[in-house]
């Protein structure tokens, strides 16, 4: 197996490829289009950034702060404690945290894949402008500020760790670390546990595959990396509905009208929309949760095949620059099985929520991670020199150029049905 791994992972043993200015797809040929994609990133960067400044956070985003601890151990509980640390505006702060978190985390990826040595520029400068426009990736940041994004900061993370792991010690020690971070993590929003166990699945996999490990050795990966933020996540379950808090945080909530055209009418009051989007959700059971999925089934059918479409370019564009020509023969149906039950998380999620092009996108970046995982971690393209299909490349980030933002969710605002209970400070005395 170790001697499939090195043929397959380090390519024909040819030297190293010279770097070469404005390489992308392939060392010649269309240079004006080259630059004109240079040219164009950066530009692509500042408009959409730009957009975000101009569209501040509003409550469907802040409002995943607002729900903390003196009502009993609830989900989301800590992430309302780290807003009342940073005062009374700790909920409109931290969602540009996520931000800046997550864009940070993006950066470092894309320096990772532009710096990696050995490799043909084209390839990697391809793979690098690709992951920067996916629409799972600096664009999807920019327009959903919301606790996920720390989730995804891990994932990359782990994967930029994980690529300078050499002994299965230090990638025990690195799982340990981010299973403590994926559990606090979850505490802050209980998905997220869910959402990145695919992304952590694929890249611990490429990994222990890369390094020879056994599977049980993997396993145990796995186990410390998952598990913590899973067991807190399904205890939030069990305990859906029985603490019945969400009508005392909506007398709570923060006060005062907001102006986004995010909203209906373009503008409404925090704590109605805080209360109808958040904390409302604290007291669905499942089944309640599932009843509401059901009613908006339609709304929610659209939204999935928006995601679904975002999957299919993601999965074109990756495929597109080349980059990786992992072994097959070296992925046993046991790896399978664990990308499998890993994705299988997701059931929960899109069954108690309606948000589907959001989860889809998720998985999308999953995806990705793994993908550039095999890339950094592997070193799969040693050697490899030109793409098989050098064009596609720049198709494809033509086509993320033009790619619109998508939605966290289609399914349409439902008016809040809320009394005018009265609004007090977040933390009394």
């Amino acid at each position: 197996m170790t001697a499939r791994m090195n043929a397959g992972m380090k390519g024909l043993g040819a030297a190293a490829a010279q770097p070469v200015k404005w390489a992308i797809g392939t060392q010649g040929g269309r240079p004006r289009l080259t630059r004109a994609i240079w040219i164009a990133l950066p530009i692509w960067v500042i408009i959409w950034l730009s957009a975000r400044l101009a569209v501040p956070p509003g409550p469907t985003e802040f409002g995943y702060w607002v729900v903390d601890y003196r009502f009993g151990f609830v989900r989301r509980g800590m992430a309302g404690e780290i807003a009342d640390a940073l005062g009374p505006h700790g909920y409109a702060i931290l969602p540009w945290v996520c931000i800046a978190v997550f864009l940070a985390a993006i950066a470092a990826m894309a320096r990772a894949i532009f710096t990696y040595r050995g490799v043909d520029p084209a390839v990697r400068n391809g793979l690098a402008i690709v992951f920067i426009l996916l629409p799972c990736s600096t664009l999807y940041g920019l327009m959903n500020a919301r606790p996920e994004l720390l989730g995804a900061a891990l994932s990359i993370t782990s994967t930029l760790i994980l690529r300078r792991t050499q002994t299965y010690s230090r990638a025990l020690v690195t799982s340990a670390g981010i299973g403590i971070v994926t559990l606090f993590l979850t505490l802050v929003h209980e998905a997220i546990a869910l959402e990145f166990s695919l992304g952590f699945v694929l890249s611990f996999t490429v990994w222990a595959v890369r390094h020879d490990q056994s599977y049980r050795r993997l396993l145990g990966l796995l186990s410390a990396a998952c598990l913590p933020g899973i067991l807190v996540a399904l205890y939030f379950s069990a305990t859906a509905g029985a603490t019945r808090v969400a009508e005392r945080f909506c007398a709570i909530g923060p006060a005062g009208r907001w102006r986004t055209p995010m909203l209906p009418g373009g503008s409404g009051d925090l704590r109605v929309w805080t209360c109808r989007l958040s904390t409302q959700s604290l007291d669905l059971n499942a089944s309640q949760a599932v009843q509401i999925v059901w009613t908006d089934r339609g709304w929610i059918a659209l939204g999935g095949s928006l995601g679904i479409v975002a999957l299919a370019v993601v999965v074109f564009a990756l495929r597109s620059t080349d980059a990786t020509r992992v072994p097959w023969d070296s992925i046993r149906p046991r790896h399978w099985v664990l990308a499998s039950a890993a994705a299988a998380l997701y059931l929960p999620v899109f069954a108690t929520t309606v948000d589907t092009t959001r989860w889809f996108v998720l998985i999308a970046f999953d995806v990705a991670v793994g993908y550039v995982s095999a890339f950094l971690i592997t070193g799969a393209e040693a050697g490899h020199t030109v793409p098989s299909a050098p064009r596609f490349v720049r198709i494809a980030i033509l086509v993320l150029l033009v790619f619109p933002p998508l939605p966290a969710s289609v399914v349409p605002l439902h008016p809040a049905d809320l009394g005018g209970a009265p609004v007090s400070s977040r933390r009394p005395g």
